[in-house]
């Protein structure tokens, strides 16, 4: 295909245009700053050689049923009509996964069919792959899907994000801290739900505090994520004796003023939708006398923010489980900012029932909440399992990660990426989150092949790498303006470079190295410094 970009610069990147990412003639013209002189530099391989990497903790040896096996949920929730099956039921090794395999009609077989049919159903999903296949031909010019079929569209841009993550992989795995976030889930998160499981005195389980884990992640960093999850359980403990105090009520009044839509919850009556009724929440009533989540919610937070004079800070959790203060820069104590109420009454429900059913319907339907559970409860279930059915989290660092480029959570190629179309009632699959995460699950499989080590697990890969993008891409290097286009340095040069490998002026690995040192290289994580960051998931 005849490259747009003009003769005097290959390196300018094109216009925001409703058409930049088509390749169709004359659809965009060329305007923008250039990549800078530094950048262009090509590392000296005489003084670039990388130290050896230290080693990863190895993946267990396969197993029969490693610990929480059982406890894992499908990924994926069908929402077709007149389905054979609840996708809520199949859990343990029967959990339905995402990824290509669920985006191509190849894969939907008639024991997935609901009432209109097997060859209905291929039918939505190959229109949901050819809107896919489009999108990334419209919205993602840097990958060259030219001349390439709908299924094969697909398949490149999980090559794309494989080689990405391999990059990242390589260059975080010489730092020191490396070994321990390859470790995260195993040590860290699963460490911390069988912490807050043996702390209940059996009366939470390890999948119970995995799923208040998971429902609180959305949008949040993992050490906030981690001080909800470890006030809410001892509040549902004490359930009997936490009584709503004047003060809480108070707080409750300034909940609903600033979102009249809880007016039910604090004050009682009977609700529209289904028709059940609720009492007020009056001084002197407990937490027990609250069955409905959403007002259990609402305590807690009430709670927690008038009776906890440390309610604002948290701390730091390292994938080792140990934890420091969170502070910032200047040294104060970092804020702790509450979840949502919708997620906090989910963490609540599940905390209230230790039914798997209940944990996987209270999650919601998102891949990446489902998915982080999974890893939670089962950091090893994927030694047990072919690779392109394991579990793997896929939050805004991944995709980051994935395109080499720094995105913030509201852009396109985020939300495409997890949470918008194309939608497949027939498969549950969302966005292009099945090919974020297959990107992982390969670049998984290839490192363990080139390093002839036993297998990495793709939660492994997808910790590193989350920790190198996450200190790659500082907040401020994903500006853009309000039609998408990166405002600061690292965004354009990211932008640009990613282009001149598309019409063939650079080559990745040259590209890959450019953003790098633009961006200045790969911090430490703030479990590492101390330092809190101000990253969003």
């Amino acid at each position: 295909m005849a490259s747009n970009l003009p003769g005097t610069n290959p390196l300018y990147r094109p216009t925001q245009g409703p058409n930049r990412f088509s390749g169709a003639p004359g659809a965009s013209v060329m305007s923008g700053r250039q990549l800078p002189v530094s950048a262009l530099r090509i590392p000296n391989p005489l003084t670039s050689a990388p130290p050896a990497a230290p080693q990863v903790p190895l993946a267990p040896i396969r197993q029969f049923s490693p610990e929480g096996l059982h406890d894992r949920v499908s990924t994926r929730i069908p929402t077709a009509a007149g389905l054979p099956f609840d996708p809520h039921s199949l859990t343990g090794d029967r959990a339905l996964s995402i990824g290509r395999h669920t985006m191509i009609p190849e894969g939907f077989w008639q024991r997935h069919a609901g009432s209109e049919g097997l060859e209905a159903g291929r039918g939505r999903v190959a229109k949901g792959m050819a809107t896919a296949a489009q999108a990334i031909r419209d919205r993602y010019g840097f990958v060259n899907a030219h001349g390439l079929s709908d299924p094969a569209v697909l398949e490149r841009f999980i090559e794309h994000g494989r080689d990405n993550l391999r990059f990242l992989w390589d260059n975080a795995m010489q730092r020191p801290w490396a070994p321990l976030a390859a470790d995260w889930y195993r040590r860290g998160a699963n460490g911390l739900a069988h912490k807050i499981a043996d702390s209940s005195g059996g009366r939470i389980s390890t999948r119970q505090a995995a799923g208040a884990l998971a429902a609180l992640s959305p949008s949040t960093d993992w050490n906030q994520n981690a001080t909800m999850a470890e006030r809410l359980a001892p509040m549902h403990l004490a359930e009997a004796e936490l009584k709503v105090s004047p003060k809480m009520r108070e707080r409750i009044e300034g909940f609903v003023k600033a979102n009249p839509e809880l007016g039910i919850w604090a004050n009682g009556g009977t609700h529209q939708a289904s028709g059940e009724q609720f009492p007020a929440m009056q001084p002197g009533m407990r937490l027990a006398d609250l069955r409905h989540p959403m007002q259990r919610a609402m305590f807690a937070r009430a709670y927690d923010e008038m009776h906890n004079p440390d309610w604002r800070k948290y701390d730091i959790f390292s994938p080792s489980g140990d934890r420091i203060r969170a502070k910032t820069k200047a040294g104060d104590d970092k804020q702790m900012k509450w979840q949502s109420f919708d997620n906090i009454a989910k963490a609540m429900r599940i905390l209230q029932h230790d039914d798997l059913g209940t944990i996987s319907r209270s999650l919601g339907g998102a891949h990446k909440v489902r998915n982080f559970y999974n890893n939670i409860v089962s950091p090893d279930a994927a030694a047990y399992m072919p690779w392109e059915h394991a579990d793997f989290t896929g939050d805004t660092h991944h995709i980051n990660a994935t395109m080499l480029h720094p995105l913030g959570s509201n852009h396109p190629i985020v939300t495409q990426g997890m949470q918008t179309a194309p939608k497949v009632a027939a498969t549950g699959s969302t966005g292009l989150y099945g090919l974020h995460a297959d990107a992982g699950r390969r670049a998984a499989k290839d490192i363990a092949k080139d390093t002839r080590r036993i297998e990495y697990l793709p939660n492994q890969v997808q910790s590193v790498t989350w920790e190198g993008v996450r200190n790659l891409f500082a907040k401020q290097h994903k500006k853009t303006d309000n039609a998408g286009n990166p405002l600061h340095e690292v965004g354009q040069v990211a932008h640009g470079a990613h282009y001149a490998v598309r019409h063939g002026f650079m080559s990745p690995q040259h590209a890959r190295e450019i953003i790098m040192r633009t961006a200045g290289g790969i911090k430490d994580p703030d479990w590492w410094s101390g330092v809190a960051s101000d990253e969003e998931e």
